[in-house]
């Protein structure tokens, strides 16, 4: 996973601030389709929420935001 040695580059305050309300509306999708999967008896694969955020091209903001610079956790 050679990618996440590298350093990401800092978000502005504006850009978090964008970023934390594509979440939020992103999250929401997800609690929704859920609802609806459970109601009809199906349940979603646990990677559904990584696949979203992957297919919104949104990933490696959410890494760069979400995790320290220093984080050894993905390494």
């Amino acid at each position: 996973m050679e990618r996440y040695r590298r350093p990401l580059p800092r978000l502005s305050e504006a850009q978090q601030t964008a970023l934390k309300a594509e979440i939020q509306i992103l999250l929401e999708a997800s609690y929704r389709h859920g609802r609806l999967c459970n109601a009809a008896g199906v349940s979603l694969p646990p990677e559904f929420d990584r696949l979203l955020l992957t297919a919104c091209g949104r990933l490696p903001q959410l890494d760069a935001l979400l995790r320290p610079a220093d984080s050894e956790f993905f390494e």
